[in-house]
């Protein structure tokens, strides 16, 4: 890269080196030099000494100098614009060198955040990143990549990024087929484990999450909207609820990693994105809060339409929390609450009792306390059991009861709804993006 010297026009108060508080005039000080010693310079360069060296240092006091500078006021005005220019040139050329060096970039000078200047970064996208957040590897809350700029969108062309992209992902998940993101086609590498998927959409930094050096995964809810023309209706409500509840697969202590809010608002960024059409009709099914699968099977078969074999019931707030009064307080010894389905308007909650949470004496007298505060509170609890939940005639029965407390009328008109509740329990019983071999 060529700089243009000549256009480098500064100001005496440039900001990045400011000599205006020198006052030295090279040449004025030569001369005052040359005078005093009373040699003079040839027009070949010689130093001669002058005729008259006692007449020159007579007539020419040292303080009389001040008057040459009047005479020639620009002359070490131009040097110090020369010499600013020549820093500046210097100062850029070093910022044009740095800016080519790999995994630097002159916008990470600081350290503050991580900044990668590649020609061309890894971006994993809709099923590998939906693994990648679905695994323990994604299950603290991480913050969305904070950075000047966003990855330039690419995909890998040599052996040891394809195995740095591949590492990120869960060890079951490494041997199946990896999904990429890029602008076009032609810069992509075709091969039988690796999906290259393009976008022309503006993207932010926003909408990625640094995984590893060079490797980017899409955020969870853009993933979520990209793999949505894949996915089943009911196994893209699961992943909702698992993304924004507080469980992951095989682990049922996380944090949320995005909301129903999110999600709204990338689909109203994303308006022309693939998978944003089916996105946006099933995202007002989507509940935050779940802490378990089995209270997101819950809500899916209890309030999904009829068309989709659910009941049609009003959505209930997941794991609200309860402050509980200072006289209940000191009957019972709790401060708080935290009902696992809870209708506050109609006062009912519902309490899914797993063999695993729910068994042993010191368990079931917590049980048992917590349905006495209810009843203090006056608050109708109803207790679903894992068996009774995988059995059908069972469980419609304890859902029409809770559909007569909250006075809805459980009323399908088409004759295929037990088909369609039939199809709704098997794909809710069954393994969420299952591996392929």
């Amino acid at each position: 890269m060529r700089i243009p010297i000549g256009y480098l026009k500064l100001s005496p108060s440039y900001p990045i080196c400011d000599f205006g508080g020198r006052n030295d005039r090279p040449r004025a000080k030569k001369r005052r030099h040359i005078e005093k010693r009373g040699v003079r310079r040839t027009t070949r360069g010689r130093r001669q000494p002058s005729a008259n060296r006692g007449e020159a240092a007579s007539k020419r006091p040292r303080r009389k100098a001040k008057s040459d500078e009047s005479a020639n006021p620009g002359a070490g005005r131009d040097q110090t614009e020369r010499s600013r220019r020549r820093l500046l040139a210097s100062y850029l050329f070093f910022l044009v060198i740095i800016s080519e060096l790999p995994f630097l970039s002159v916008h990470n000078l600081s350290g503050d955040t991580p900044c990668y200047n590649r020609g061309m970064d890894v971006i994993v996208c809709h099923i590998s990143a939906l693994h990648y957040w679905l695994s323990q590897i994604g299950s603290p809350r991480i913050d969305a990549l904070k950075s000047a700029l966003a990855p330039q969108l690419g995909i890998p062309l040599r052996e040891s990024e394809i195995a740095a992209t591949v590492s990120v992902l869960p060890k079951e998940r490494q041997r199946e087929k990896v999904h990429l993101l890029t602008k076009t086609h032609e810069a992509a590498r075709h091969s039988h484990d690796i999906a290259v998927h393009t976008t022309s959409l503006e993207l932010t930094p926003a909408d990625f999450h640094l995984a590893a050096p060079g490797v980017f995964v899409c955020s969870p809810e853009f993933a979520l909207i990209q793999s949505a023309q894949a996915l089943d209706e009911i196994e893209f409500l699961r992943i909702a609820f698992a993304l924004c509840g507080t469980y992951r697969v095989g682990n049922s202590d996380a944090y949320p990693l995005t909301t129903p809010l999110k999600i709204n608002q990338m689909l109203t960024r994303m308006t022309g994105l693939n998978g944003a059409k089916p996105a946006r009709r099933l995202t007002p099914h989507v509940l935050a809060g779940a802490a378990s699968p089995r209270e997101a099977q819950l809500v899916l078969h209890l309030c999904l339409p009829y068309r989709m074999g659910g009941y049609g019931i009003a959505y209930p707030q997941l794991n609200p929390r309860i402050d509980l009064p200072a006289h209940v307080q000191r009957l019972t010894g709790n401060s708080v609450l935290f009902p696992d389905l809870f209708w506050p308007d109609k006062h009912i909650a519902v309490e899914y009792d797993s063999d695993k949470w729910h068994t042993g004496s010191s368990r079931i007298t917590n049980d048992a306390r917590r349905r006495n505060i209810f009843v203090h509170l006056g608050i109708t609890e109803i207790c679903v059991t894992k068996r009774e939940f995988n059995d059908l005639i069972a469980f419609d029965k304890t859902a029409r009861i809770l559909s007569r407390r909250l006075r809805h009328r459980v009323h399908p008109r088409s004759e295929e709804f037990d088909s369609k509740q039939m199809k709704l329990r098997k794909k809710l019983l069954a393994p969420l993006l299952p591996v392929q071999k």
